[in-house]
């Protein structure tokens, strides 16, 4: 829980986000997929939300330093980890202040969609960006995540998978658990939620070891 993770100074949420995306590389035999966790922009008027995204170059580098076959040390690991953090605290902070890219895309991609339809002869193409399959792989959440402020931690918290090939993770840290509702479709062969649950809290324990047993190494070394 949060009160334990406090002796290690790191963000919940940004130790939540990484267990997901190294249970998620593990799940799927070494790869990643772009991530949705859902961000506030409720300090602005009428705000709602906006997609924070929890991959980056950085989490990349830490799922591949925590392969037993990276031959990877404790302290490299640490570090990684702590790098991972820090960026997805960044993007975190970015998000909620309206600094965010998918909202603007897309109210572009709503406005050129718009266009077309009310004059369909006359109206500029959609831009390629848009079509591109790219930007459809960045829009392909294979992941799908959100916390959740609770107040009694006996209530079921959750929301269905937004892909039929998609894990939905709605999570809440209290102050001694982590509490997650993971759900998917049982129709997908690539997916089981029982075997992502297993990494999930594998990742969590995985990571706490580092945190522990690297920043000791990190100590020593200084020393």
């Amino acid at each position: 829980g949060k009160n334990y993770l406090k002796q290690f100074r790191v963000s919940p949420d940004s130790f939540v986000q990484n267990a997901l995306q190294l249970a998620f590389w593990r799940d799927q035999g070494g790869r990643v997929t772009a991530t949705y966790e859902t961000g506030t922009t409720r300090a602005f008027h009428h705000g709602r939300t906006e997609c924070i995204r929890p991959l980056s170059s950085a989490s990349r580098e830490m799922v591949e330093l925590f392969d037993p076959d990276s031959g990877a040390s404790q302290h490299e690991r640490h570090a990684a980890l702590l790098a991972s953090f820090k960026a997805h605290g960044a993007y975190l902070r970015r998000a909620c202040v309206g600094m965010g890219i998918d909202r603007h895309l897309l109210a572009m991609r709503v406005l050129a969609m718009t266009a077309q339809h009310k004059d369909p002869i006359n109206a500029s193409e959609i831009p390629a960006l848009f079509t591109d399959p790219i930007f459809e792989k960045m829009n392909t959440f294979e992941l799908s995540t959100s916390a959740m402020p609770v107040t009694y931690y006996n209530d079921f918290l959750g929301f269905g998978a937004p892909f039929p090939f998609s894990y939905g993770c709605c999570y809440t840290m209290a102050s001694d658990r982590c509490c997650m509702t993971i759900t998917g479709n049982a129709a997908c062969e690539g997916k089981n939620v029982d075997r992502f649950r297993g990494h999930v809290e594998k990742a969590m324990r995985d990571m706490v070891k580092v945190l522990r047993d690297g920043g000791t190494e990190e100590h020593k070394a200084k020393l």
